[in-house]
C-alpha cells in the first residue's frame, strides 16, 4: 500500500474496503520552507462504509495529516478484523472467503495518532484491534486507539473486543505504550458518549501530564450534522444518548473532555492516569468516569503555570481509586531563588459532592454507567474488599507550597438556563476574610483568593457577585486573568444595595499614583492600575487585552471589619457601562479566573484538602515540615553541641540551596566570654559547568542582620566572618539604619508590630554597604551583632539572618559579595562574641 500524500476517500458503501498493509497517511511535517505549502494527507471515510484489517494499522504521520471517519446513528464505519463475518458489504459478509470464522482480539493493530496530526471519529465500531503488526525491523503492538501529541475526537461510538496492545518497544521512535483501549499522551482528547465493552487493559490510559488546566470545551464533528453540542437525552430503548439542538455542555471543561462514556467488561471500567512529575498546570474535572492511579504523581517547583487541582462540580463528585504506592505528593527544590514557590496538590470538593480517594478494590462508589444505564462501581471487575493501607497518602512535603490564600470554585454552574444563583448582593458568593497586609493572615484571614468561574455560555446576560470581609483602608488588588479569548469583562465594587463604588472595565496599564489618575466620575472610590511597583512588573496571566482589573483602597474605618462585593459580568454596548439599565444586557461569555489579593504580584494559592472523602490509606494526610513560612519562625536554632571554636562551628546549611536565600538561626551567649561559630556554604545548584566558559568565579550578593537582641535585654554583640581558611573577612558592631529601626511616629514606641524592622536598640548589627540614618556615624563602621534565645513569646525573626540583600527592602541598599567557583563550594565562618562590659544579665534575650 503506497502512502496516501492526498486528499483520499472511502465513499463506496456497497463494498468492503479491506487493508492487509499499513495505512500511513503522510503529515509532511516543517511547514512551507520554501514559500510554498506542501501539501499532508487525508483519509476520509463516509458514512456505512465496512474496513476490515488484517495484521495492519492505519497510521496518521507526524504534521498536518488527518483522518476523518464521521459516520451517523443510523450508518456508522465499521474497523473490524478480516474474520469478522458480522459485518459486510454487496451481499456478502465472509469477506475472507473462509468460510465461518471466528475473530479474536488483536486481529489487526488499530489507530495511531503521531504529533501534530488530528483524527475525527464520530459513530463508528472498533473490534477486534490491539494486535501485533509489522514495524521497520520486526513487528510489535498497537493500541486499538493511540493518540501522541495530536488532537483527537471520538464521540457517540463503541470500542468492543480489542487487545490491550502493549508494545515491548519504543516501536521505531514511536514510544513505549500502556495495555490499554485508548492510549493518551502529551494530548487533550475528546472522547464522549462512546462504549468501552470487553476491551483487555484500561479503557483509557493518558500520562498527568495531558490533564491540562486549559479551558477545552467539546468542538464537535468536523464533517458538521448533529455533535456532542448538543442536548442529549438518554434513550433507554437503544442505550443511546439522543440529542437535539441549542444547548452546550462541558464549556467549562479543564483539559480532556471524557464525558458520557459507558463501560463494561473492560480490564479497568476506568481512565488510568499514569503518575509522574507533573511540568504543567492539571485539572482533574470528569467525575463521571473514574480516575485511577497506580503509581505516584509529584508535583514541584512553580513555574508560570503549575499545580494539581481535584474538583468536583454542582452535580456529582469527582472519584479517585489508587493502588498500593500510589499518592499526590507535593514537595519543593529550595535553590537561589528568592520567591520561590513549591508544589501545589489542591483537593476540592462541593458540599455534597466530596472529591472521594479511596482504593481501587472499593466496590461501595464509582462514577459513570454501565452500558444499560446502570450506575458503574466495580472499576477493576474482581468483585475484591478494600482494605486500610491500599494505597499511600497525599503528602504535602518540606518546601511545597503553603501560600494562605484561597481558590474557590464558584457555586454557580456554567450553563444557568436562566437561574442565576450568585447575581445580586444578596445571594453573593461569601469567600472569606481578607487579612489587611501580608503580615496579617492567619488561619481565619486569607492573603487572596482566586476565584474559577464563567459568565454563562448560555445567558451572556449573567452577572457573577462575590462577597468578602476585610478592614476598611486594606489596599486590595481586583485582577481578571486567563479569560476566554471572547470575553470582554467588567469588574466592579458595589455596595450591599448594588451602587458601584469602583469599576473597571479593563486593566489601566499606566502607574498611577496621582490620586485622581483613573478616576471614573460616576464612581465613588479611585481605581489605580494593578501595577503599584513598576519593578515587580505588570498584569501578569493575561493574554487577553479586555481583562479587567484595577487596585482600590476598601472604604471604611481601618480598625472595623465590613463587608465588601465584587461584581463580575460582560461590558453591554460601548458607553452603557454605567447604566443600570444595561446591567444583564452583556453581550459576551466565557470563562475567567478572578483574583482578589493584598499585593501586586498575582498569588499562587497554597496546597488545601477540603470537602473531601478519604478511605483506606496508609496514611490519608501528611504534612512532613509544614508550615514553613510563617513570620514567626525561623530556620535554625543553637543546639547544645559546644560551638566555642571555629573548628566546631554549628552548620547552617547551603545559603544557595534554602528557602527563598535565607539562613537565620536562634541562639544565646552564656556569659561575656561566650562565643558562638557558625557555618555555612555558598555554591550555586543544578547549574551546567563548563571548562573554561562557566566555571569561574562567582558572586552572590549577601547580607548578615542582628535582630531582638539590643534594647530587649539582649547583648551588646560584635559579628566576624572568617572564610574556611581562617582568615577575616569582615567584622561588625553597631547600626543606624532607619527602616530597620522602629518606626518614629508618635506612639508607636518599640512597633515590635512591624515585622519588616526588627531591631529595637542601635547595638544590633548589619554587615554590607549601607547608608547610615545618622551622619554623624562612621560611614565605614561595618555591623554585626548577636544571637538569643529562642522562645515561643516573640519569634518574629531569628536573630541572626544570612540572606540575599535585595530580599529585605527594609534594609536598604547594603550588599556584600562573597567570590566563589561555580561548581564547588567555599565555607564561610560567622563568629559572635560579647563585647567586653557586657554583664551577664544581657546573656539572653527574646526572639
Amino acid at each position: 500500500v503506497d502512502k496516501l500524500t492526498v486528499q483520499g476517500r472511502f465513499d463506496d458503501t456497497d463494498i468492503t474496503h479491506v487493508i492487509t498493509e499499513n495505512l500511513h497517511v503522510v503529515g509532511n511535517p516543517g511547514g512551507a520552507l520554501d514559500g510554498v505549502a506542501r501539501l499532508s494527507g487525508r483519509l476520509a471515510i463516509d458514512p456505512g462504509v465496512v474496513v476490515k484489517l488484517q495484521g495492519s494499522r492505519i497510521e496518521a504521520e507526524r504534521g498536518a495529516s488527518h483522518i476523518i471517519a464521521e459516520g451517523t446513528p443510523k450508518d456508522p464505519i465499521r474497523f473490524t478484523a478480516a474474520r469478522d463475518d458480522q459485518y459486510g458489504a454487496g451481499g456478502t459478509f465472509d469477506t475472507s472467503n473462509d468460510g465461518t470464522t471466528t475473530p479474536n482480539a488483536g486481529d489487526w493493530g488499530g489507530f495511531m495518532f503521531n504529533p501534530v496530526s488530528s483524527g475525527d471519529l464520530d459513530n463508528v465500531s472498533i473490534t477486534y484491534g490491539g494486535g501485533n503488526v509489522p514495524i521497520a525491523g520486526g513487528f510489535d503492538n498497537f493500541n486499538a486507539v493511540e493518540v501522541v501529541q495530536g488532537r483527537l475526537r471520538i464521540s457517540n461510538s463503541t470500542l468492543e473486543n480489542n487487545a490491550g496492545g502493549q508494545a515491548s518497544t519504543n516501536r521505531d521512535g514511536r514510544g513505549g505504550n500502556d495495555s490499554s483501549t485508548v492510549f493518551v499522551r502529551g494530548s487533550q482528547p475528546v472522547l464522549v458518549n462512546n462504549v468501552f465493552r470487553n476491551n483487555t487493559g484500561n479503557a483509557v490510559s493518558i500520562n498527568a501530564n495531558s490533564l491540562k488546566s486549559d479551558n477545552r470545551p467539546d468542538y464537535g464533528r468536523a464533517t458538521g450534522f448533529r455533535d456532542i453540542t448538543s442536548k442529549f437525552e438518554f434513550d433507554n430503548a437503544t442505550s443511546q444518548f439522543l440529542f437535539t439542538d441549542n444547548f452546550l455542555p462541558f464549556s467549562d471543561n479543564s483539559g480532556p473532555v471524557v464525558r458520557l462514556n459507558r463501560m463494561e467488561g473492560n480490564g479497568t471500567n476506568g481512565m488510568t492516569v499514569r503518575g509522574e512529575l507533573l511540568t504543567v498546570e492539571s485539572v482533574w474535572d470528569d467525575t463521571d468516569i473514574v480516575h485511577v492511579l497506580r503509581s505516584e504523581i509529584t508535583v514541584s517547583e512553580h513555574h508560570t503555570f503549575s499545580g494539581l487541582r481535584l474538583q468536583s462540580n454542582e452535580t456529582g463528585s469527582l472519584v479517585v481509586k489508587l493502588t498500593a504506592g500510589a499518592g499526590f505528593t507535593a514537595t519543593g527544590d529550595p535553590l537561589d531563588i528568592e520567591d520561590r514557590i513549591g508544589g501545589t496538590v489542591q483537593i476540592i470538593g462541593r458540599p455534597g459532592f466530596p472529591v472521594v480517594l479511596t482504593s481501587l478494590r472499593d466496590d461501595t462508589i464509582g462514577a459513570g454507567f454501565l452500558p444499560n444505564g446502570f450506575p458503574l462501581t466495580d472499576t477493576d471487575g474482581n468483585g475484591g474488599a478494600p482494605a486500610p493501607g491500599d494505597w499511600r497518602s497525599i503528602q504535602f512535603r518540606q518546601y511545597s507550597n503553603d501560600r494562605n490564600a484561597a481558590t474557590i470554585l464558584e457555586q454557580e454552574p456554567a450553563e444557568t438556563h436562566g437561574n442565576e444563583v450568585n447575581n445580586t448582593p444578596t445571594l453573593a458568593q461569601v469567600l472569606g476574610a481578607l487579612a489587611p497586609n501580608e503580615k496579617s493572615g492567619d488561619e481565619n484571614r486569607r492573603l487572596g483568593f482566586e476565584v474559577h468561574g464563567n459568565i454563562s455560555v448560555d445567558a451572556s446576560n449573567d452577572v457573577d457577585v462575590y462577597s468578602f470581609s476585610a478592614n476598611g483602608q486594606t489596599e486590595i488588588w481586583i485582577d481578571i486573568d486567563r479569560t476566554t479569548d471572547s470575553l470582554d469583562t467588567m469588574v466592579e465594587v458595589v455596595d450591599a444595595i448594588g451602587n458601584v463604588l469602583a469599576r473597571s472595565l479593563s486593566n489601566i496599564v499606566a502607574p498611577l499614583d496621582n490620586p485622581t489618575a483613573g478616576d471614573d466620575p460616576s464612581t465613588s472610590l479611585v481605581e489605580y492600575s494593578l501595577t503599584k511597583n513598576a519593578s515587580l512588573g505588570g498584569d501578569f496571566y493575561t493574554s487577553n487585552r479586555f481583562d479587567a482589573g484595577m487596585r482600590v483602597v476598601l472604604p471604611g474605618s481601618a480598625s472595623a471589619v465590613g463587608t465588601y462585593f465584587i461584581r463580575v459580568r460582560s461590558q453591554p454596548t460601548a458607553g452603557q457601562e454605567a447604566n443600570q439599565a444595561f446591567l444583564t444586557q452583556g453581550l459576551s461569555k466565557g470563562h475567567y479566573q478572578l483574583q482578589i489579593r493584598v499585593n501586586q504580584v498575582d498569588d499562587k494559592p497554597g496546597s488545601t484538602v477540603r470537602n473531601a472523602e478519604i478511605r483506606y490509606a496508609t496514611n490519608g494526610i501528611e504534612v512532613i515540615g509544614m508550615p514553613g513560612h510563617s513570620p514567626l519562625l525561623g530556620e535554625s536554632a543553637e543546639d547544645t553541641t559546644i560551638n566555642d571554636a571555629r573548628d566546631q562551628a554549628q552548620d547552617l546549611g547551603a545559603l544557595l540551596v534554602s528557602d527563598r536565600n535565607t539562613l537565620s538561626v536562634g541562639g544565646n551567649l552564656a556569659d561575656g566570654n561566650d562565643v558562638d561559630f557558625y557555618s555555612f556554604t555558598l555554591d550555586y545548584e543544578q547549574l551546567q559547568v563548563i571548562s573554561g566558559a562557566s566555571d569561574g568565579g562567582k558572586t552572590w550578593a549577601t547580607m548578615f542582620d542582628i535582630d531582638y537582641a539590643d534594647g530587649m535585654g539582649g547583648p551588646d554583640t560584635t559579628l566576624a566572618v572568617y572564610d574556611s581558611a581562617g582568615q577575616l573577612l569582615w567584622v561588625g558592631r553597631d547600626s543606624d539604619i532607619a527602616d530597620d529601626q522602629p518606626n518614629p511616629g508618635p506612639g508607636q514606641g518599640n512597633d515590635l508590630d512591624d515585622l519588616s524592622r526588627g531591631t529595637v536598640g542601635k547595638l544590633d548589627s548589619v554587615r554590607g554597604r549601607r547608608h547610615p540614618a545618622n551622619p554623624s556615624r562612621s560611614a565605614n563602621a561595618v555591623l554585626c551583632g548577636g544571637f538569643v534565645e529562642r522562645t515561643s513569646a516573640n519569634r518574629a525573626q531569628s536573630d541572626l539572618s544570612v540572606q540575599r540583600d535585595d530580599t529585605v527592602s527594609a534594609l536598604g541598599a547594603s550588599q556584600l559579595r562573597a567570590a566563589h567557583r561555580r561548581g564547588s563550594h567555599r565555607v564561610y565562618r560567622v563568629q559572635e562574641q560579647r563585647r567586653s562590659g557586657c554583664s551577664a544579665d544581657d546573656s539572653t534575650a527574646a526572639v
